[in-house]
């Protein structure tokens, strides 16, 4: 059995290690050998003062400041990510007919291509190959994503909803 202490002093005075030990107690016990540790603390009425009160009030504002700064910019952002996206979708199906799947694709193809039809979307729907309608459908969805979501949640509240082209 082995008994060591912790000094408050000596590590206020900077001392080393092996001046620290003087108040707190650790043993051996053998019943904790049975259950996979061998360390046992004594001295949780000395340690009381530094984890009972947790001071985490840095903590907290800096958790706050994430919080904040994720729903003021991140997730504004991202909402008016999504709304233009649905303002893209509704002019893409004004212009022709395909499932929101299709639309979604021809989206992320117009963004990832620059405005060009790939290969892949042409083997894929060919029907975007007519004359114009290629054109039609980059323009529209530049529109969207260039002037930004046209409506507001103020919008919902009366009634009225601003065209989306």
């Amino acid at each position: 059995m082995r008994s060591r202490t912790f000094n408050k002093k000596a590590v206020a005075e900077g001392a080393d290690s092996n001046d620290l030990y003087k108040n707190l107690e650790i043993e051996i016990n053998p019943f904790c050998l049975s259950r996979g540790s061998n360390f046992a603390f004594e001295g949780s009425a000395t340690a009381r003062h530094a984890w009972r009160y947790l001071d985490l009030s840095p903590h907290v504002a800096y958790m706050a400041d994430v919080v904040q700064r994720t729903i003021r910019e991140d997730m504004l952002e991202e909402s008016r990510y999504l709304r233009s996206h649905g303002q893209a979708r509704s002019a893409i199906k004004e212009v022709v007919e395909m499932p929101d799947a299709q639309v979604d694709r021809v989206i992320r193809s117009i963004q990832n291509n620059k405005g060009e039809l790939s290969g892949a979307m042409r083997k894929e729907l060919p029907i975007l190959e007519a004359p114009g309608l290629w054109e039609a459908i980059v323009a529209a969805v530049q529109l969207a994503f260039e002037v930004g979501p046209q409506s507001d949640a103020a919008d919902k509240y009366d009634g009225t909803r601003k065209s989306v082209l």
